[in-house]
């Protein structure tokens, strides 16, 4: 029975502490996560205007929140496994539960739903390219889009019907844009050719990739840590 006993200590003590690295990487990668909405937020993205949508002012406070909240969590979480606290596991164990269960769904909505958030982001493009030159952030959001994407209307320069703004031109060796408002002169020489929407598409796709795949890995970490937190729960009780 003491030698049991030992081996169940030492058991209980390597869980105890792998809990504890598991909830130091989730902290990490929870106010990596809140730094970066931060930022995010600040810095007022130009696609809201652009696309007609307040979509990443809203995934920024998302991932704020979930951020502060996952890294307040995993200190809770190795608070309960160093102190092997029953209480505090329990709470641990079933808040990851939630938030785990909450990023699936969420991450299964994104998936059914991603066809219809292209044509959400064509409508509000279509949109506010009406509104170009009357009303100024949409301006300044089209102006910065076509600069910073390398692109030009929706589809193509031909959806400005007749003038192409001056954020269309690409820049000369010294930084300035060349001048290409006669849209029968235009070539790939002086102007962007590819439209905004696919190209924006594109930008969109590769950043959701990279967020899926954190998330995946965030996830995966999480599972890690309910079943150790259930492990410790039960050798504790």
């Amino acid at each position: 029975m003491a030698i049991l006993g030992r081996s169940v200590s030492r058991c209980s003590n390597a869980i105890k502490y792998i809990l504890f690295t598991v909830n130091f990487i989730l902290c990490i990668g929870g106010l990596l996560a809140f730094s970066c909405a931060i930022w995010i937020i600040v810095s007022e993205s130009f696609a809201n205007e652009l696309l007609g949508t307040n979509l990443y002012g809203g995934t920024s406070w998302i991932m704020l929140i979930t951020g502060l909240f996952v890294a307040v969590l995993s200190g809770v979480g190795c608070l309960g496994s160093i102190k092997e606290i029953r209480f505090l596991l329990f709470m641990y164990m079933l808040c990851l539960s939630f938030v785990f269960t909450t990023m699936f769904i969420g991450g299964v909505i994104a998936y059914v739903f991603r066809e219809k958030a292209q044509q959400t982001i064509r409508n509000g493009m279509i949109s506010s390219l009406r509104a170009y030159g009357n009303y100024h952030p949409i301006t300044t959001a089209w102006d910065e889009t076509q600069q910073k994407l390398k692109c030009c209307g929706i589809d193509s320069y031909r959806d400005w019907r007749g003038y192409v703004p001056d954020s269309c031109c690409k820049p000369t060796y010294q930084g300035r844009l060349q001048k290409c408002s006669n849209i029968e002169q235009l070539n790939d020489h002086v102007a962007y050719m590819r439209g905004c929407f696919n190209t924006t598409k594109d930008y969109v796709s590769v950043n959701a990739m990279i967020i899926g795949t954190v998330c995946t890995v965030v996830a995966f970490i999480m599972v890690i840590g309910i079943i150790l937190s259930f492990s410790l729960f039960r050798m504790l009780g």
